[in-house]
Protein backbone atom coordinates (compact mmCIF):
# COMPACT_ATOMS: atom_id res chain seq x y z
CA UNK A 1 0.00 0.00 0.00
CA UNK A 2 1.49 3.11 -0.97
CA UNK A 3 2.17 6.20 1.72
CA UNK A 4 -0.52 8.89 1.81
CA UNK A 5 -0.29 12.57 3.42
CA UNK A 6 -2.64 14.70 6.10
CA UNK A 7 -2.32 18.48 6.33
CA UNK A 8 -2.89 18.92 10.35
CA UNK A 9 -1.38 21.56 12.71
CA UNK A 10 -2.05 18.78 15.64
CA UNK A 11 -0.40 15.80 14.73
CA UNK A 12 -1.07 12.61 17.28
CA UNK A 13 1.63 12.15 19.91
CA UNK A 14 1.22 8.31 19.94
CA UNK A 15 2.26 6.96 16.35
CA UNK A 16 1.90 3.35 15.34
CA UNK A 17 4.68 1.92 13.45
CA UNK A 18 2.85 2.88 10.27
CA UNK A 19 3.07 6.80 10.73
CA UNK A 20 4.92 9.52 11.39
CA UNK A 21 4.70 13.23 11.61
CA UNK A 22 6.56 15.62 8.92
CA UNK A 23 7.32 19.06 11.09
CA UNK A 24 9.02 22.12 9.72
CA UNK A 25 12.83 22.36 9.96
CA UNK A 26 13.92 23.73 13.25
CA UNK A 27 18.30 24.05 12.15
CA UNK A 28 19.21 23.87 15.45
CA UNK A 29 20.97 20.39 15.10
CA UNK A 30 23.00 22.64 12.52
CA UNK A 31 23.10 25.86 14.35
CA UNK A 32 25.17 23.88 17.27
CA UNK A 33 27.12 21.70 14.72
CA UNK A 34 28.67 25.08 14.23
CA UNK A 35 29.02 26.10 17.93
CA UNK A 36 32.40 26.47 17.11
CA UNK A 37 32.79 28.93 14.22
CA UNK A 38 30.49 31.28 16.43
CA UNK A 39 33.47 32.86 18.72
CA UNK A 40 32.91 34.44 22.33
CA UNK A 41 30.09 37.01 21.21
CA UNK A 42 26.77 36.82 20.73
CA UNK A 43 26.79 39.43 17.76
CA UNK A 44 26.53 37.59 14.53
CA UNK A 45 29.40 37.23 12.04
CA UNK A 46 28.96 36.54 8.66
CA UNK A 47 31.27 33.82 8.80
CA UNK A 48 28.72 32.07 11.28
CA UNK A 49 26.06 32.42 9.45
CA UNK A 50 27.34 31.13 6.46
CA UNK A 51 28.79 28.14 8.42
CA UNK A 52 25.69 27.16 9.53
CA UNK A 53 23.81 27.47 6.20
CA UNK A 54 26.75 25.27 4.33
CA UNK A 55 26.12 22.71 7.54
CA UNK A 56 22.25 23.17 6.14
CA UNK A 57 22.96 23.31 2.45
CA UNK A 58 25.08 19.98 2.89
CA UNK A 59 22.51 17.67 4.46
CA UNK A 60 19.66 18.74 2.22
CA UNK A 61 20.40 20.35 -0.77
CA UNK A 62 23.50 19.33 -2.62
CA UNK A 63 23.69 21.93 -5.58
CA UNK A 64 23.39 24.74 -2.83
CA UNK A 65 26.10 27.26 -2.16
CA UNK A 66 26.58 29.11 0.66
CA UNK A 67 28.71 31.73 -1.30
CA UNK A 68 25.76 32.01 -3.98
CA UNK A 69 22.60 31.20 -2.45
CA UNK A 70 22.42 33.49 0.58
CA UNK A 71 23.65 37.14 1.77
CA UNK A 72 24.58 37.24 5.29
CA UNK A 73 25.49 40.63 5.43
CA UNK A 74 22.05 41.23 5.44
CA UNK A 75 21.58 39.69 8.95
CA UNK A 76 25.44 39.93 10.53
CA UNK A 77 25.41 42.83 13.74
CA UNK A 78 22.11 41.02 15.83
CA UNK A 79 22.61 39.63 19.27
CA UNK A 80 21.32 36.35 19.72
CA UNK A 81 21.38 34.86 23.25
CA UNK A 82 20.38 31.21 22.53
CA UNK A 83 20.36 28.45 19.65
CA UNK A 84 16.99 28.99 19.21
CA UNK A 85 16.84 33.04 18.30
CA UNK A 86 19.91 32.25 15.96
CA UNK A 87 17.77 29.54 14.59
CA UNK A 88 15.02 32.56 14.19
CA UNK A 89 17.55 34.70 12.02
CA UNK A 90 18.98 31.93 9.67
CA UNK A 91 15.18 30.88 8.90
CA UNK A 92 14.79 34.79 7.73
CA UNK A 93 18.31 34.38 5.77
CA UNK A 94 16.73 31.33 4.17
CA UNK A 95 13.02 32.64 3.44
CA UNK A 96 14.75 35.92 2.42
CA UNK A 97 17.01 34.46 -0.37
CA UNK A 98 16.70 30.63 -0.47
CA UNK A 99 13.03 29.62 0.48
CA UNK A 100 13.83 26.36 -1.88
CA UNK A 101 15.99 24.80 1.08
CA UNK A 102 12.29 24.41 2.80
CA UNK A 103 11.47 22.03 0.18
CA UNK A 104 14.59 20.31 -0.46
CA UNK A 105 14.29 19.33 3.51
CA UNK A 106 10.63 17.80 3.31
CA UNK A 107 11.94 15.64 0.34
CA UNK A 108 15.29 14.63 2.26
CA UNK A 109 13.24 13.45 4.80
CA UNK A 110 10.48 11.79 3.01
CA UNK A 111 12.71 9.92 0.81
CA UNK A 112 14.55 8.47 3.73
CA UNK A 113 11.11 7.52 5.41
CA UNK A 114 10.77 3.55 7.03
CA UNK A 115 9.39 1.38 4.27
CA UNK A 116 6.10 -0.03 6.40
CA UNK A 117 5.03 4.28 6.33
CA UNK A 118 1.61 4.43 5.78
CA UNK A 119 0.44 7.68 6.61
CA UNK A 120 2.42 11.28 6.85
CA UNK A 121 1.17 13.70 9.11
CA UNK A 122 2.15 17.32 7.41
CA UNK A 123 2.60 20.09 9.52
CA UNK A 124 4.53 22.44 7.57
CA UNK A 125 3.36 25.18 5.48
CA UNK A 126 0.40 24.44 2.62
CA UNK A 127 2.75 25.71 -0.09
CA UNK A 128 5.09 22.86 0.56
CA UNK A 129 2.97 19.97 -0.49
CA UNK A 130 4.07 20.18 -3.92
CA UNK A 131 6.70 17.80 -2.58
CA UNK A 132 4.52 15.48 -1.93
CA UNK A 133 2.81 15.56 -5.01
CA UNK A 134 6.07 15.32 -6.85
CA UNK A 135 7.22 12.18 -5.28
CA UNK A 136 3.57 10.83 -5.54
CA UNK A 137 2.29 10.80 -2.26
CA UNK A 138 -1.30 11.73 -2.45
CA UNK A 139 -3.67 13.38 0.02
CA UNK A 140 -6.48 11.81 2.27
CA UNK A 141 -8.82 13.06 4.98
CA UNK A 142 -7.75 12.66 9.08
CA UNK A 143 -11.29 10.92 9.10
CA UNK A 144 -9.67 8.15 6.81
CA UNK A 145 -6.58 7.56 8.56
CA UNK A 146 -7.65 4.32 10.78
CA UNK A 147 -9.26 2.46 7.47
CA UNK A 148 -6.80 3.23 5.58
CA UNK A 149 -3.77 2.04 8.47
CA UNK A 150 -6.12 -1.11 9.77
CA UNK A 151 -6.22 0.51 12.96
CA UNK A 152 -8.78 -1.32 15.31
CA UNK A 153 -10.47 0.95 18.18
CA UNK A 154 -10.70 -0.40 21.69
CA UNK A 155 -14.69 -1.58 22.56
CA UNK A 156 -14.27 0.89 25.54
CA UNK A 157 -14.64 3.35 22.61
CA UNK A 158 -17.43 2.05 21.34
CA UNK A 159 -19.65 1.56 24.38
CA UNK A 160 -18.56 5.07 25.72
CA UNK A 161 -20.32 6.49 22.26
CA UNK A 162 -23.39 3.75 22.66
CA UNK A 163 -24.38 4.41 26.01
CA UNK A 164 -23.50 8.27 25.44
CA UNK A 165 -27.17 8.15 23.17
CA UNK A 166 -28.55 6.32 26.05
CA UNK A 167 -28.59 8.92 28.72
CA UNK A 168 -29.93 11.40 26.04
CA UNK A 169 -33.34 12.35 27.43
CA UNK A 170 -36.37 11.60 24.51
CA UNK A 171 -38.59 14.05 25.70
CA UNK A 172 -35.98 17.43 25.34
CA UNK A 173 -33.42 16.50 23.03
CA UNK A 174 -34.50 13.05 20.61
CA UNK A 175 -31.82 11.02 18.35
CA UNK A 176 -31.57 11.87 15.00
CA UNK A 177 -29.75 10.64 12.09
CA UNK A 178 -27.13 13.48 12.60
CA UNK A 179 -26.40 12.74 15.95
CA UNK A 180 -26.19 8.67 15.36
CA UNK A 181 -24.16 9.84 12.46
CA UNK A 182 -21.52 11.58 14.75
CA UNK A 183 -21.86 8.53 16.97
CA UNK A 184 -20.43 5.93 14.45
CA UNK A 185 -17.73 8.46 13.40
CA UNK A 186 -16.67 8.42 16.74
CA UNK A 187 -16.65 4.83 17.22
CA UNK A 188 -14.63 4.27 14.03
CA UNK A 189 -17.09 2.40 12.74
CA UNK A 190 -15.64 1.33 8.92
CA UNK A 191 -16.82 3.22 5.92
CA UNK A 192 -18.90 0.77 4.37
CA UNK A 193 -20.65 0.10 7.58
CA UNK A 194 -21.15 3.75 8.51
CA UNK A 195 -23.17 3.77 4.85
CA UNK A 196 -25.27 0.63 5.74
CA UNK A 197 -25.90 2.31 8.85
CA UNK A 198 -27.16 5.98 7.77
CA UNK A 199 -29.24 3.58 5.04
CA UNK A 200 -31.27 1.98 7.35
CA UNK A 201 -31.75 5.22 9.88
CA UNK A 202 -32.67 7.00 6.56
CA UNK A 203 -35.59 4.13 5.58
CA UNK A 204 -36.72 4.07 9.69
CA UNK A 205 -37.41 7.80 9.63
CA UNK A 206 -38.98 8.14 6.54
CA UNK A 207 -41.35 4.35 7.22
CA UNK A 208 -42.47 5.96 10.70
CA UNK A 209 -43.10 9.57 9.56
CA UNK A 210 -46.63 10.39 9.90
CA UNK A 211 -48.47 11.64 7.21
CA UNK A 212 -50.05 14.41 8.48
CA UNK A 213 -47.09 16.48 10.15
CA UNK A 214 -49.28 18.54 12.33
CA UNK A 215 -50.52 14.80 14.04
CA UNK A 216 -46.67 13.97 14.87
CA UNK A 217 -47.10 13.37 18.94
CA UNK A 218 -44.47 13.56 20.85
CA UNK A 219 -44.49 8.82 21.33
CA UNK A 220 -43.83 8.02 18.23
CA UNK A 221 -41.03 10.92 17.91
CA UNK A 222 -39.84 9.18 20.73
CA UNK A 223 -40.82 5.29 19.26
CA UNK A 224 -38.44 6.71 16.36
CA UNK A 225 -35.66 7.29 18.74
CA UNK A 226 -35.55 3.91 20.10
CA UNK A 227 -35.56 2.36 16.53
CA UNK A 228 -32.45 4.02 15.45
CA UNK A 229 -30.75 3.39 18.90
CA UNK A 230 -31.54 -0.34 18.07
CA UNK A 231 -30.58 -0.39 14.68
CA UNK A 232 -27.02 1.34 16.30
CA UNK A 233 -27.06 -0.71 18.94
CA UNK A 234 -27.04 -4.19 16.05
CA UNK A 235 -24.40 -2.54 13.85
CA UNK A 236 -22.01 -1.78 16.84
CA UNK A 237 -22.47 -5.23 18.37
CA UNK A 238 -21.57 -6.58 14.86
CA UNK A 239 -18.71 -4.24 14.86
CA UNK A 240 -17.27 -5.53 17.88
CA UNK A 241 -17.77 -9.51 16.79
CA UNK A 242 -15.75 -9.04 13.72
CA UNK A 243 -12.95 -7.20 16.34
CA UNK A 244 -13.09 -10.50 18.52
Amino acid sequence: MDSVFVVTSNPPETLSDKEMVLSPPTFLDEVRACVRKKGSSATLGPNYLRAIADEIGRKYDKFFNPYRNVVPQDFVGRICESDEEIAAVVHNMFQATYPIIYEKYYETILRSRPFNTRVIYFSGDISHVTVFNRLGIRKISIDDVPSYIGVIWPRSVQEDAVHSTKSVDSASEQITPASISEVIQTTHVAAPEQSIILEELAKIDQQERPVDVNAKTEKSRHQRSLNRQSSLNRHVSKNDASIK
